[in-house]
């Protein structure tokens, strides 16, 4: 009897862990994720809106947009505990092409880091934009929040790189990623860019190279 056992003991593991086995226990622990995490950490709410285009007196052509409702559920809580977040605003160029895709001239990614100090109990704001940076403290919540969701003046090319008689819009959209997985995502999840907010594209209204509105 007890030489049996081993063959059969053995088996039992090999379909235990084939290939197929690990695929669909991978598949529904990398849905139920997902599920949890649009559920959780992102609300309708989040967009962004009142995007304006400008041209300054230098020529510079200044983006300016608000994020609504960039914290909320489990991003808050995690910073509330220390966790550190970035968020990221994408801000492109483009170029109307009619009776044809739409061009992107250029694009600008701006970079917010933020953490709380909970000893301290301030908030740290670390900006990003191409190689300029900046740094904040504020000391509560509602402080950081308004720190955060929104983007002034945003330089994103100069007025004489534009063609006179083409048409331009500014697209902008949030991202905001996740810093720390649970140990047992880690490693079925590496490849996979996890979202903790991720906001529709907003375009701006249609300008020329003249005005730049």
């Amino acid at each position: 009897m007890a030489e049996g056992v081993g063959p059969v003991t053995g088996r039992v593991n090999a379909r235990i862990f084939s290939p197929r086995i690990l695929f669909w226990l991978g598949f529904f622990v990398l849905l139920q994720f997902f599920w949890f995490g649009v559920t959780e950490g992102w609300t309708a709410d989040e967009r962004v809106s009142d995007l304006t285009v400008k041209t300054a007196p230098q020529g510079e052509i200044l983006v300016s947009a608000s994020l609504l409702q960039p914290m909320q559920g489990k991003a808050a809580n995690d910073i509330q505990h220390g966790i550190p977040k970035d968020l990221f605003y994408y801000v492109l160029l483009m170029k109307r092409q009619p009776a044809w895709f739409d061009e992107e001239l250029l694009a600008k990614t701006i970079k917010y880091t933020i953490q709380y100090d909970v000893l301290k109990k301030q908030y740290r704001v670390h900006v990003r934009h191409e190689t300029d940076a900046a740094n904040s403290i504020v000391e509560n919540f509602q402080e950081m929040v308004d720190l955060i969701s929104k983007i002034d003046n945003v330089k994103i090319a100069d007025v004489k790189m534009l063609k006179p008689k083409e048409t331009y819009y500014v697209r902008v959209k949030a991202q905001m990623k996740a810093n720390r997985l649970p140990f047992y995502l880690r490693y079925i999840l590496f490849f996979v860019p996890v979202l903790e907010l991720d906001t529709p594209w907003a375009d701006s209204a249609p300008f020329y190279a003249d005005t730049g509105k």
